[in-house]
């Protein structure tokens, strides 16, 4: 009973997650498409700075049909074998 008194509290939250994942399968290019962006970022909380995103979503778009991509860290991984901009 307990999980049934609780899904009115969290059925907003399963809605936009849900949304989430049809938008990541249907969206062309998940590092272009702001909407999906700005859908993620809000559900995460995602507070990073502008070219951190672009690096993140990059990654998220060059791996998203990579069915053997393991979750423990990509992000760092990646980005630590970026070379460092000089600017």
């Amino acid at each position: 009973m307990e999980i049934l008194d609780a899904l009115p509290r969290i059925e907003t939250g399963l809605q936009q997650y849900s949304e989430i994942q049809k938008m990541f399968k249907e969206v062309e290019d998940v590092s272009q498409d702001r909407e999906f962006q700005r859908a993620f970022n809000r559900f995460y909380r995602v507070r990073i700075k502008k070219d951190h995103q672009e690096a993140f979503f990059g990654i998220m778009q060059a791996e998203k049909n990579n069915k053997n991509v393991l979750f423990k860290n990509p992000f760092l991984h990646r980005v630590a074998k970026k070379p460092h901009s000089t600017r």
